[in-house]
């Protein structure tokens, strides 16, 4: 999280990440099907996790960041 460069690069892979399992989830849930229901539940449930893990690294870019620069 030192480089902006590669902070950033990350960021914005977990955003993707996050995006696409939402998207597939949402998607999945629209089937009849019980095994894909059963997928899109825990692809919902993790892009959410994986909105928490992005709050994460925001709060850990912001904390580095700042310390840079002091």
């Amino acid at each position: 999280m030192e480089n902006p460069k590669k902070a950033k690069v990350i960021l914005i892979f977990i955003i993707v990440t996050t995006i696409i399992f939402f998207i597939a989830g949402l998607l999945s849930f629209i089937v009849k099907e019980s095994v894909i229901k059963e997928f899109s539940y825990g692809s919902i449930i993790l892009a959410i996790g994986l909105l928490g893990y992005l709050k994460l690294q925001i709060d850990m870019f912001d904390n580095h960041s700042e310390a840079g620069k002091k």
